[in-house]
C-alpha cells in the first residue's frame, strides 16, 4: 500500500482513506484512463466483469482509477466509474504512479498486492486474454 498510505480516495458515495478500504490479502488494480479514450470505454466493460466476479467470489480487490488527463472534473470521472475509487485530479499521486509504473498509454492496468509488491504491469492484456479467470492468476 506504499503509494496509497495516508491518501484519500474518492467515489460516488463519499471519500475514504485508503487504510479504511484496504484489508489483508487485497489486490490493488491501478486503472490508468483518459476521459476521451475510446479504448478505455471498451476495456471498462471487461474490467467491470472481472470486478463483478471478484465481488461474487468474495475476492477483495480495490480498483483505483487514475485519470491521466492534465486536468478534469472529479465528478465526471466518478460518474463514469461509480463502483470504483479514484485519485482526485489535484493529487500529485497521479503523476507519481504514472512515473513509477512507466505508464505511457491508456488504458493500462497495473496490479499490485497490498504491500506494494507488483503482480503484473500487463493487467489489461491479461484481462483481455484470460477474462474473469485472471483473478486466479493474480492470486497465485
Amino acid at each position: 500500500m506504499d503509494f496509497l498510505e495516508g491518501k484519500l480516495l474518492m467515489n460516488i458515495d463519499e471519500p475514504v482513506t485508503a487504510e479504511d478500504r484496504i484489508r489483508d490479502g487485497v489486490l490493488v488494480l491501478y486503472y490508468f484512463v483518459s476521459m476521451d479514450c475510446d479504448r478505455c470505454r471498451t476495456f471498462d466493460d471487461e474490467l467491470a466483469k472481472v470486478y463483478s466476479r471478484a465481488m461474487r467470489k468474495e475476492k477483495d480487490i480495490l480498483v483505483v482509477v487514475v485519470p491521466t488527463d492534465d486536468s478534469g472534473d472529479n465528478i465526471e470521472v466518478m460518474n463514469s466509474y461509480p463502483q470504483w475509487y479514484m485519485i482526485p485530479f489535484e493529487d500529485e499521486l497521479r503523476v507519481i504512479l504514472r512515473y513509477n509504473f512507466g505508464v505511457t498509454h491508456v488504458p493500462q492496468l497495473i496490479v499490485v498486492r497490498k504491500d506494494g509488491e507488483l503482480v503484473t504491469r500487463c493487467g489489461r492484456a491479461e484481462v483481455e486474454e484470460i477474462g474473469i479467470n485472471v483473478l486466479i492468476t493474480w492470486s497465485e
